[in-house]
């Protein structure tokens, strides 16, 4: 596996102008700003699943979600990938745990078929993407709000 290192700096002054904000504006800003950020990976996932019956491409979709519970030091949640069930009927419906089931095995691959990445290169090939991406979502966001 490759390991990849980034840096970003700034996260003080950012972290000072959400908490500024208050707490459910911030959570707002940092969920609206990931998730704009976060669309060409997701964009980038979709065309790396494989086309077998679709399922898989279909079921591949961003959630965002605030804070709550276990994970209450968490401002805010971006999720990317397998997420959607897809809306088949009857038979043809698939569950959501079988897409997952899918998405690892092309992932990682296993005793049947060989690995085909498409979640990890889709998130490295498009990692300066998200973070200027995230950059300018957050200064437009931030001036907004003055």
């Amino acid at each position: 596996m490759t390991e990849s290192k980034f840096q970003v700096d700034g996260f003080a002054d950012l972290n000072k102008a959400l908490l500024d904000l208050g707490p459910r504006t911030g959570s707002k800003v940092l969920r609206r700003a990931g998730r704009r950020a976060m669309a060409p990976v997701e964009d980038a996932m979709r065309r790396g699943a494989k086309k077998d019956s679709g399922d898989l491409q279909d079921s591949i979709g961003m959630a965002s979600s605030s804070s709550k519970g276990k994970s209450a030091d968490r401002i805010a949640r971006i999720t990317v990938g397998p997420i959607k069930k897809t809306s088949g009927k009857g038979e043809d419906k698939r569950s959501l745990n079988n897409l997952n089931q899918k998405a690892i095995a092309q992932e990682y691959g296993n005793a049947k078929q060989s690995a085909q990445p498409f979640i990890r290169p889709a998130l490295e090939n498009n990692q300066q993407k998200v973070i200027n991406s995230l950059i300018d979502e957050f200064a437009k966001e931030l001036l907004k709000s003055d």
